[in-house]
C-alpha cells in the first residue's frame, strides 16, 4: 500500500526515492507523484516517517493507524504497555506479520485462521469440530453456529423432571 504524502505530493520523473525531496518517499511509477514507502506510513497526515517494527513501543492514536509494521498494529502487550503486535489475523514468523493459513493449506502449530488447527498427520489446517470453511469470506476462514438450546426444549425439560419425580 503506498500513501501519498501530504507534504510531498511533488511530481517526479522516474521510479524510485532519489526523485523524492522528502525521506521515506518513492516515485510512484505511471502516477509520476512522491508518496510514502510501503515501509512508512503517513505521520500526521503529512509526513512519511519509518514503521515501527513488530514488539517496539507504539501510540495509539486515530491519525496514525499504519505506524506499525504491515500485518501488525497498535495494541496493549497484556502488561500495560502499547506495542506494535500481529493482528489477529495474522501470526509471527521470523520477526514479521504473516496471514494466517486457510483451511486446507499446509502449516505448523498455531498458524491457521481462528477456530481452525493443524493437523499433525497432513499438516494441513482443518476446521476445529463444529466449524465448516467459508470460503466466500476473504480470506477463508472457519465459521459455526452456535447452539443455543430452544424455549420448547428448556420448559420440556423441567416438565419432564418434574413427572419422574411423580412416577416414584
Amino acid at each position: 500500500m503506498v500513501f501519498l504524502g501530504a507534504a510531498d505530493d511533488a511530481t517526479c520523473s522516474g521510479s524510485g526515492a532519489g526523485d523524492c525531496s522528502e525521506a521515506n518517499n518513492i516515485c510512484v511509477a505511471g502516477t509520476s507523484k512522491c508518496a510514502c514507502a510501503t515501509t512508512s506510513f503517513r505521520k500526521g497526515g503529512t509526513e512519511c516517517a519509518t514503521r515501527i517494527v513488530l514488539k517496539a513501543t507504539c501510540v495509539v492514536a486515530e491519525t496514525d493507524p499504519d505506524q506499525c509494521v504491515v500485518g501488525a498494529e497498535c495494541k496493549d502487550d497484556g502488561k500495560g504497555a502499547k506495542k506494535c503486535l500481529c493482528k489477529t489475523t495474522h501470526y509471527e514468523s521470523s520477526a514479521n506479520c504473516v496471514p494466517r493459513i486457510v483451511p486446507g493449506a499446509t502449516c505448523a502449530a498455531k498458524q491457521c485462521v481462528t477456530h481452525a488447527s493443524c493437523n499433525t498427520t497432513s499438516t494441513k489446517c482443518k476446521c476445529d469440530a463444529g466449524y465448516t470453511a467459508t470460503p466466500t469470506a476473504k480470506p477463508t476462514i472457519c465459521s459455526g453456529v452456535m447452539k443455543v438450546p430452544t424455549l420448547s426444549y428448556m420448559l420440556a425439560v423441567p416438565i419432564f423432571v418434574s413427572m419422574m419425580s411423580l412416577l416414584r
